[in-house]
């Protein structure tokens, strides 16, 4: 199963948001909750979770500081926003961080569902794609090899 993270300073935040969801509906787990950004940080290099949702508003370190964070140094990980804050630099900046989506509070089941499924989309998408580059640098290593028997071979000369 894929884990989730949710980070907000609110605990009832936390409760409602997995309260809300059918986890394992959806292959995933929540693994734990954060109330500041510093301890989501540190949860998500541990856990290594799938999701963080997470608030803009929490001591320490903000919303904003940790989608940073969390995009220069695991980039993985699917950042959905849950907040009160519909101010427009916010939305902006989490745009910067490819979040998956941006919802407001009081967050709505179906709203945080298609959020869900949208990253588990591309998840999905993204794992093809290294399949894929996988399977081509084993096919371009298997030619290169090739190439590199036939010239060391005397069979190159004969034709």
């Amino acid at each position: 199963m894929k884990r989730v993270l949710i980070a907000d300073d609110e605990l009832h935040i936390c409760n409602l948001i997995k309260c809300l969801i059918d986890w394992e509906a959806y292959g995933l787990e929540v693994a734990g909750f954060a109330h500041d950004g510093e301890t989501a940080f540190q949860m998500c290099q541990e856990l290594l979770p799938s999701f963080l949702i997470t608030d803009i508003r929490m001591p320490g370190l903000n919303g904003l500081e940790l989608m940073k964070k969390i995009a220069e140094t695991l980039p993985d990980i699917k950042v959905i926003i849950v907040t009160g804050y519909s101010q427009f630099p916010y939305a902006l900046q989490a745009i910067k961080y490819h979040v998956i989506d941006y919802l407001l509070k009081p967050v709505q089941k179906n709203e945080l569902e298609a959020a869900l499924t949208k990253g588990l989309e591309l998840i999905k998408k993204e794992s093809g794609l290294l399949q894929a580059d996988s399977a081509n640098l084993v096919s371009a290593q298997s030619a290169g090899f090739l190439q590199i028997m036939w010239k060391n071979t005397s069979a190159s000369k004969i034709y």
